[in-house]
């Protein structure tokens, strides 16, 4: 056939007219050749589209499967047009029977012989998935089957969806079409990723994502590899479907989670560098949550938490990242929803309310308080968080009321710390508003189970915290209610809180709501406050009023003033917060309240810088008179702290590397650059590690000179009747001492504030110097008024020369010059809160420091409140030698180094002695005689060149206190004072201007005796008391060796000796001979100590004459009538019966005073000479009223000498029985090992 005809023929298929009359020709060619395919292709399927008579639209079609016989890839071309005819008479026949309709059956015909004529997977087909809907919803089998096949070479994201629906319902050569249909299409898809395919990467992508999916289909790891490639090359591109890509990106993350874990490590990575398309790699991570929250939780937590909530180009898509892993995650990890609570401050709304949403979603309770605020604010934000923090409390009594029948059943044991196992666990909130298992050092944590252990013993022992926290106490008081829920306990806690010491009623409230219950382990967002299972109440107006929800039967009463323990009717455990401050009148109130709670136990806990208020300057450190009481936490545990290494301040301080002030409130410990400062553990192996204390002189001109008068003048009048003339005059010496400001500084901050309305206000320099001269105006004894006047002429030069410019404040300059420099954390201590104002005045006036450093921490300035919580700190720096009363802060378990500044080095010795004397204080309160762990300081720097010693002892002073600005008369004192050197005479003014108030006496711990007995492998049966000592062998990580224990630490499996009280005897009295003949000043105690015995011999011999006279004669009697005559006379008198009776029966005892000295069983005296004068009253017995203080000064001193003597006395036992060779001492020795000890009731000691 020519080529004019072939042409024609294709031109007629294109008229209507002439179309009958090609179709006919090309019919009657049985085969057509592939020149003629080629040709007559696109006419035949124009023809076809343009017909709408079924007969010739099936006669076009029975040509078209010729040309799909003789040319299969022109016949693809036609496809859409085939398919478009048999889609429109499927749906003509929809309801009809397609079997009879010829275009359906040729049509369809075609299709597959173009299907099986050309690898449709690499040709394309003109089809979307739309035009094969018909074929798949109405074609028969053959039609369905062919329908798949079209799709699987489409291959088209929505091909590949409408490839992956579900036919269960569909007959088997359908379903294996469908399988062939998805083979190809992923072979398309893949291919397309590989660059060779006929889709696009991004819809290459988006398929094989379906199909993956699907489930039909193995997964290809090294498709997903190029998949992976593939989807960041579509990141660095604009203009892609974004929303599609991350869809298809989840769907891939859910089929397979090494493609999610590898995806994310790559987005994160990219985020890391700074990307530009940080929105879309958000959206990643935020798809891959979905689906997969653990891939993404593992790989990038990390970044999740670093991010900034105000200042992150993709902080919103990074929240809506947590919000969705919030929901997806039941267990929502804590690091994670800290980032969510801190979004709730954030400056975008957007982030804000995707915080809400993580928050609800994590199920924070209770809601954060961040969550709580935004509720009370006005707009959508708002109404979310409003909606939020209704749901996040919904259904919470129910939590409660099963924590409390758990409690009660005894059914549940709680873990306390973290690492103790537990079917609940207690939770402290931490500052993110998470909940942690409480995780503390071995101090803290032994301390509360020590506590626990005594209580269930009946004990009340003293609590004594190593560190400064008062909040403590308040997890001894959960722990004690959990230990004993079963049985309901009603706790009293006294808190003498105020504005500048905590424990106001308000903060125990607030610290009881910072620990829960929860039973999981860990942390965690969710969990119980203690007050919603254990209620707690408070006193108010001799009423106790509930405070709280708690379903439990016990319950906290809290009690503002030790009064208060008198309304809150019967209490199982009263637990005193003496931690911070004990107020005067403390031990009085104490009996009051135990006798009105007789059954109850008592848990007073103090600190090693609690605030002992009495009359004048209080005293920081722990009370007096605890060294014979068994304090907890015990030896064992300050052992093993001290035994678990070395401390090395290198660990938490290095150069460079300043402090990090925040305080985790969880574990309460303080991070360092290079360490953590574990509270309480490392504030023991500090003091046990000797610290630096540097004495350091200041260049001053005369100004030294002129203070070194005054001390002379103040010297003259020692021993004079003076009416407090030489005691005004130090006083006025010290304050310039001290001084670490110019005079206009100071004066002018006074005035300041004084105008500015405020009240109690230090005095101004002027009006001491007046002071001075109204004293020699007015005062009678002509002896001092010449000093007086003198003293004022001086305090006039030194005001003057320090009016402008202070050496010390020079001094001070250039220590935070040096701390600056070294990036080192400095602070200035200050006696009073007012001074330490006035010198942060003067440091930011003449800008030595702003008050952005000053609020940094990393220079500060501290009152003796401020100081005892510290943080680390590289150097104290105090200007002036500080009063006794605050010694405990040159040895500061927080302070690296202590620089004390002085004009005069003869205040070094007084400055070791002071600091050496709170050691021995804190090493008496660990309350075991051979066991003095914490070391004294190192003192260094600017010492007295040469030292002389006075020619003879001198008679005590008197330690009445004289306030800087009192005018209370100096005590007598002897005569011989010019024999002492200047540093003698120093300390000895120092203390005559501190308080003697503080030689408190802890009576109710010395007068309680425990009994125990104890069963030993041997047969044999000890009965010891809680006043005995054994020697317990034991094991260190060093060495083997006894040591001295109270019978009470004795545990099964122990191993100890005792000695007959021969051996014993017989070495004390060696000791106390040696002793006694070599102190000078023992002949005078004694003689006083025997007055006391005189005294008391015949007090007791007169009113056992007069109850004999009246027939009412016993011992229990005679006592009864002297307790009563000494309250009678003495309103104030605040002993109980035991405490007196043992001061008598100890005299009546002693065959001499001596007795008093040697027999540890004897009691010496009194600790306070207002109770010798309170019996000299009583008794009308007038040398008991005027040497009180002289008797008291000599039982003091002997006890001095006896504590020293008593430990020394023990450390020659102990030290003989771990000898390598055999002593007197080992031979005698008796060695048991314990099977069983227990605590006895001695009907003789329950009166």
């Amino acid at each position: 056939m020519d080529e004019e005809k072939i042409q024609a023929i294709g031109k007629a298929l294109r008229t209507e007219g002439s179309r009958q009359k090609a179709i006919e020709l090309i019919d009657k060619i049985e085969t057509l050749p592939e020149s003629l395919a080629d040709t007559w292709g696109d006419d035949l399927a124009f023809a076809l589209e343009e017909e709408n008579v079924p007969y010739t639209q099936t006669r076009i079609l029975r040509q078209l499967k010729k040309v799909a016989a003789s040319s299969p890839e022109e016949a693809a071309d036609t496809t859409q047009s085939v398919v478009r005819v048999v889609s429109e008479r499927l749906h003509d026949l929809s309801h009809s029977d397609i079997s009879s309709s010829t275009v359906v059956d040729c049509g369809t015909e075609v299709l597959e012989e173009v299907l099986s004529g050309v690898d449709a997977r690499d040709h394309e087909l003109p089809l979307s998935h739309t035009d094969v809907d018909e074929f798949l919803e109405h074609g028969g089998t053959a039609q369905r089957k062919l329908g798949y096949r079209l799709l699987g070479t489409i291959a088209t994201p929505d091909a590949s969806h409408a490839l992956t629906e579900d036919i269960e319902h569909e007959v088997e050569s359908v379903k294996q079409a469908r399988t062939d249909a998805v083979n190809d299409a992923l072979y398309i898809a893949e291919q397309s990723l590989r660059g060779g395919g006929k889709l696009t990467p991004d819809k290459a992508y988006n398929s094989l994502s379906m199909l993956y999916a699907s489930g039909f289909v193995e997964v290809d790891e090294g498709v997903l590899e190029v998949a992976q490639e593939t989807l960041f090359d579509l990141v660095d591109q604009n203009g892609i479907d974004s929303s599609e890509l991350l869809r298809s990106t989840g769907r891939l993350a859910r089929t397979d989670v090494t493609f999610a874990r590898s995806v994310v490590i790559e987005a994160v990575q990219r985020l890391e560098d700074d990307p530009e398309y940080e929105q879309a790699l958000w959206g990643i991570l935020k798809e891959v949550s979905n689906w997969r929250p653990d891939s993404v939780i593992d790989e990038a937590k990390a970044l999740l938490v670093g991010v900034d909530v105000d200042d992150s180009a993709g902080r919103v898509q990074a929240f809506q990242v947590l919000a969705t892993l919030a929901e997806r995650k039941r267990s929502f990890p804590t690091e994670l929803a800290e980032v969510v609570v801190r979004g709730l401050n954030a400056d975008d709304r957007r982030v804000v309310m995707e915080s809400i949403d993580a928050v609800e979603n994590a199920g924070f309770y209770p809601p954060p308080e961040g969550l709580v605020r935004l509720s009370k604010e006005d707009g959508e934000v708002a109404k979310s968080a409003e909606s939020a923090v209704r749901n996040l409390k919904q259904g919470r009594e129910g939590r409660a009321s099963s924590y409390v029948r758990s409690l009660e059943s005894g059914g549940e044991e709680v873990s306390l710390f973290a690492g103790d196992s537990g079917d609940l666990y207690l939770k402290q909130r931490t500052e993110s508003s998470l909940w942690g298992d409480v995780d503390v050092g071995t101090i803290r944590k032994q301390m509360v189970k020590e506590t626990l252990a005594a209580v269930n013993r009946g004990d009340d022992s003293p609590l004594v915290l190593p560190h400064y926290e008062p909040r403590d106490v308040i997890l001894v008081g959960v722990a004690l209610a959990l230990n004993s829920a079963s049985s309901g306990p009603r706790i009293g806690i006294y808190s003498p809180g105020s504005q500048s010491h905590w424990g106001m009623k308000w903060e125990v409230r607030s610290e009881l709501r910072e620990f829960g219950l929860s039973d999981e382990s860990g942390r965690v967002s969710d969990a119980t406050p203690i007050p919603d299972v254990i209620p707690h109440a408070y006193v108010w107006d001799e009423e106790v009023k509930k405070d709280s929800s708690g379903e439990a039967s016990g319950r906290f009463i809290l009690c503002k003033k030790l009064d208060d323990l008198e309304h809150t009717g019967d209490l199982e455990i009263i637990l005193l917060n003496l931690s911070s401050r004990i107020t005067a009148g403390t031990e009085k109130r104490i009996q009051e309240a135990e006798s009105i709670h007789p059954e109850a136990t008592l848990v007073s806990a103090y600190s090693y810088y609690a605030k002992n208020e009495r009359d004048g300057r209080p005293r920081y450190g722990p009370p007096h008179g605890l060294d014979t009481a068994s304090t907890l936490p015990g030896v064992n545990t300050i052992d093993a702290v001290l035994s678990e290494g070395q401390f090395d301040w290198g660990y938490h301080l290095t150069e460079h590397a300043p402090y990090a002030a925040n305080k985790d409130s969880l574990s309460d410990s303080y991070e360092t650059s290079v360490g953590t400062w574990i509270l309480g553990d490392d504030d023991v192996r500090s003091l046990a590690n000797a610290s630096t204390l540097r004495v350091q002189h200041v260049e001053s001109g005369d100004v030294s000179s002129l203070l070194d008068q005054m001390f002379e003048l103040s010297a003259s009048l020692r021993g004079v009747d003076d009416y407090g003339a030489g005691s005004l005059i130090f006083s006025r010496q010290l304050f310039f001492e001290r001084l670490p400001v110019a005079g206009e500084d100071f004066d002018e901050w006074v005035r300041e504030r004084y105008y500015a309305g405020e009240r109690f206000l230090p005095p101004l320099i002027e009006e001491r110097v007046e002071d001075v001269k109204q004293k020699a105006n007015t005062i009678e004894t002509l002896e001092a008024v010449q000093p007086l006047n003198k003293a004022e002429q001086l305090l006039q030069q030194i005001a003057k020369r320090l009016e402008s410019q202070n050496p010390m404040f020079e001094e001070l300059k250039e220590q935070i010059a040096v701390a600056r420099e070294s990036d080192e954390r400095l602070a200035i201590f200050s006696g009073s809160t007012k001074h330490a104002q006035i010198l942060e005045y003067s440091l930011k006036k003449h800008d030595v420091v702003t008050q952005t450093q000053l609020d940094r921490g990393s220079i500060s300035v501290v009152s003796p409140d401020d100081a005892r919580s510290i943080g680390v700190h590289d150097r104290l720096v105090v200007p002036g030698a500080l009063h006794h009363e605050n010694a405990g802060f040159y040895v500061h378990p927080r302070i690296a180094e202590t620089v004390v500044l002085t004009y005069d080095r003869e205040w070094a010795s007084m400055i070791e002695s002071h600091a050496c004397e709170f050691v021995d204080l804190l090493n008496a309160t660990v309350g075991e005689l051979d066991y003095a762990p914490y070391a004294y300081p190192e003192v260094t720097g600017d010492l007295p060149v040469e030292k002389v010693e006075a020619d003879e002892p001198v008679a005590p002073e008197s330690d009445e206190r004289e306030d800087l600005t009192s005018d209370s008369p100096d005590a007598e004192v002897s005569r011989e004072s010019d024999r002492k050197s200047k540093a003698e005479i120093l300390t000895d003014a120092m203390r005559s201007v501190s308080s003697r108030e503080y030689r408190e006496e802890s009576g109710r711990y010395e007068r309680e005796t425990r009994h125990y007995t104890i069963e030993t492998t041997s047969g044999e049966i000890l009965n010891l008391t809680n006043h005995d000592r054994v020697l317990r062998y034991r094991e260190t990580s060093s060495e083997e060796e006894f040591h001295w224990i109270s019978p009470n630490k004795l545990t099964v499996g122990d191993t100890f000796v005792t000695f007959p009280s021969e051996i014993k005897s017989e070495i004390w009295e060696e000791q106390l001979r040696r002793v006694y003949e070599s102190e000078i000043d023992a002949d005078e105690a004694l003689e006083r100590l025997g007055q006391w015995c005189e005294a008391l011999e015949k007090i007791w011999k007169h009113v056992s004459d007069e109850a004999e006279a009246d027939g009412q004669y016993s011992e229990t009697a005679v006592h009864g009538r002297i307790y009563e005559t000494i309250v009678r006379s003495n309103p104030e008198f605040d002993r109980n019966r035991a405490t007196v009776r043992h001061w008598f029966d100890s005299v009546l005892e002693a065959d001499a005073p001596m007795d008093l000295v040697e027999d540890p069983s004897l009691r010496i005296g009194p600790r306070s000479y207002k109770d010798i004068e309170a019996i000299g009253r009583a008794f009308e017995y007038d040398l008991l009223t005027r040497d009180a203080e002289d008797i008291e000064a000599a039982m003091e001193g002997l006890r001095t000498i006896n504590r020293r003597q008593g430990r020394e006395f023990y450390d020659e036992l102990r030290d003989q029985m771990n000898s390598h060779r055999s002593t007197r001492v080992s031979e005698a020795a008796s060695h048991y090992e314990v099977v069983q000890i227990e605590e006895r009731v001695d009907e003789s000691d329950s009166d």
